[in-house]
């Protein structure tokens, strides 16, 4: 198994690596887009937020330390959907990449996919798409996608049919941070200018009936939020299939990455040196100094 590490233009490539990250996934905004939609269109998820994007300057230089260190690097263009005119852009983006060497693109939207299958671009799909079942994969397979990351909120078991069910891809799941119980493949809220609108739920719980005699209301995001950690299951997401370890998050302190990276590098050796999932899982336990159940990503 393999880790898949977040890389932002204050993170430290050569660190990540020898903490143990094997692939880097980033963002990126070009010149071009900044002067076509200034802070009207969002080229991914995290706006334009130049502490966690890169630009054309400081891509080229963090492009060329991956290839130093023999580490792949995907970039991110993973929004639901892009206009026309947003899509002559992404492609221009996509095409200057190229000249350097970036080895896929993550995206949701089928244009992306399909352009970047013309060019023989290799492609992740992202969490933004609808992945929940085996068939959304084999659809999605059409547009050249060769690894798909699944989606947080699904079930161990889910995994494992989906994965038995499509091969020839990659997988690649979440295992830490990050707790957002919602789905992103219906989230329209950007964790740009505004921030996460969900995290407002913490102060203002949603109203979901309201008159002079019910009222009744709820907030998800404290009553029922995802844990931050799937170390636990590690070994049987490699027995079904797995193949990368997502560690969210491009906008945390390099040195939580980094020791971040460490816990998940520690686990995988754990993983190859025993002999069961139950010694395994006590083992991590252990050292998590953790009570199952209070922080699982996978319960």
């Amino acid at each position: 198994m393999k880790i898949m590490v977040p890389l932002n233009p204050y993170y430290s490539v050569s660190e990540l690596v020898q903490a143990g990250a094997d692939g880097f996934y980033l963002g990126f905004i070009p010149n071009h887009w900044l002067r076509a939609f200034q802070n009207g269109n969002f080229i991914n998820r995290r706006g334009h937020n130049f502490s966690v994007n890169f630009t054309e300057n400081t891509i080229i230089n963090a492009l060329e330390l991956c290839h130093e260190y023999g580490v792949p690097a995907y970039c991110t263009f993973n929004n639901h959907q892009y206009t026309q005119c947003e899509l002559e852009h992404i492609k221009r983006a996509i095409n200057f990449l190229a000249e350097y060497n970036i080895h896929g693109i993550i995206a949701s939207d089928i244009n992306v996919l399909e352009y970047c299958k013309t060019i023989h671009m290799p492609t992740t799909l992202s969490t933004c798409a609808t992945v929940y079942n085996r068939y959304s994969c084999e659809f999605y397979k059409l547009f050249g996608v060769n690894q798909i990351i699944l989606p947080r909120d699904i079930t161990l078991s889910e995994m494992e049919n989906i994965i038995a069910c499509v091969p020839d891809v990659e997988w690649e799941t979440f295992i830490y941070h990050s707790h957002c119980r919602f789905s992103e493949s219906v989230c329209l809220s950007n964790h740009g200018l505004y921030g996460n609108i969900c995290k407002r739920f913490r102060n203002s719980p949603q109203i979901l009936c309201k008159n002079k005699e019910y009222k009744r209301t709820v907030d998800y995001y404290y009553n029922k939020p995802l844990g931050s950690c799937g170390l636990c299951e590690i070994y049987k997401m490699n027995q079904i299939g797995v193949t990368w370890l997502k560690i969210v998050e491009r906008t945390l302190p390099n040195i939580v990455i980094k020791e971040t990276c460490k816990k998940v590098k520690y686990a995988i050796d754990l993983m190859n040196s025993v002999d069961s999932e139950s010694a395994f899982q006590r083992n991590i336990q252990s050292k998590e100094m953790c009570v199952r159940g209070n922080n699982c990503y996978y319960k």
